[in-house]
């Protein structure tokens, strides 16, 4: 029941933003119908690979892309730089963007880190779900993830830098993982997002 004095009003439009936001929810990662993916058409995920390409062609360093198994499916990472001569550097991209996004930041922290870009898993990018209603439940079950990323290369310590919600990744590797496996951490605007924050 709502405190005392609160408006009905109130009430009734909170419901209805949750409902609204719910049924958004549900349909963008039923993919309308289809169980195995979080497009809503292959012509959206289509489009989304395309603009990855596009993007990844002004990459201005030497890459490697790398498919990395882990529990809740391939997470893709952009491997740059001096990999074995330069301390590891983890780039976490913000909600809706992909690891494409560093190429503005990647010449200027390849001439001291090797990067590893990672595609959040579950996000418009080239990581894929195994199975799109399982994802990381909290903060730790995601810092864990990210150990399992971090082992496939084995990264035993790294950096960090994570932009909004990916800087609330790092926040949780950092928390959980500090200081074994976390050297340095720099956060830009980092948040949540509903997909995560619900059960934290």
């Amino acid at each position: 029941m709502p405190a005392p004095g609160y408006p009905f009003t109130a009430v009734v439009t909170k419901c209805t933003d949750f409902l609204v936001f719910f049924l958004f929810v549900f349909f963008v990662f039923k993919g309308m119908g289809n169980p195995d993916t979080i497009y809503i058409n292959p012509e959206i995920e289509k489009k989304l690979m395309a603009n990855y390409e596009a993007k990844m062609e002004q990459w201005p360093v030497t890459y490697e892309s790398r498919h990395i198994k882990t529990s809740y499916g391939r997470v893709y990472v952009i491997v740059s730089g001096p990999e074995a001569a330069a301390p590891p550097l983890l780039l976490l991209h913000a909600s809706a963007m992909a690891s494409w996004s560093w190429l503005y930041n990647i010449e200027g922290l390849n001439r001291y880190y090797g990067t590893h870009a990672v595609d959040t898993i579950g996000d418009a990018g080239r990581s894929v779900l195994d199975n799109i209603t399982r994802y990381p439940g909290d903060g730790e079950a995601l810092a864990e993830l990210y150990v399992e990323i971090m082992d496939n290369p084995d990264i035993q310590k790294a950096c960090l830098i994570g932009a909004s919600q990916g800087g609330f990744i790092a926040t949780n590797l950092a928390l959980y993982k500090q200081p074994e496996r976390v050297e340095k951490l720099i956060l830009c605007g980092p948040m949540g997002y509903t997909g995560t924050t619900a059960s934290v």
